[in-house]
């Protein structure tokens, strides 16, 4: 993988980075607004890379996969401070929003 620091900009692109999704790009330091994102900057990978990552990608849905079954097929979610039926983006106050996999709750 390599990493390029002057790529073209995109027309409209604060626009589409919007419109994906992206929606806290801008953050206010002082009297001034200042953008995480770089355009102009991109990362480049060979077809080996694509396939690693894709690879990893798959191997961490399937993981989560099985843990989220987990948790359902044993009635699990009070051990998450998740309760059945609750909506993420609402969760419990002074609870977590991401369950870590590795060591949940006593």
């Amino acid at each position: 993988m390599r990493r390029h620091q002057n790529g073209s900009l995109r027309p409209g692109w604060e626009a589409q980075i919007q419109a994906e999704g992206l929606v806290y790009s801008v953050t206010r330091v002082g009297d001034t607004d200042v953008s995480y994102w770089r355009e102009a900057q991109y990362y480049s990978l060979t077809n080996s890379e694509i396939e690693l990552l894709a690879a990893a990608g798959n191997t961490l849905f399937q993981m989560f996969t099985e843990a989220g079954d987990h948790i359902i097929e044993n009635n699990l979610f009070a051990n998450w401070a998740y309760p059945r039926g609750r909506s993420r983006r609402s969760p419990r106050p002074g609870t977590t929003r991401t369950p870590r996999v590795d060591s949940p709750p006593a």
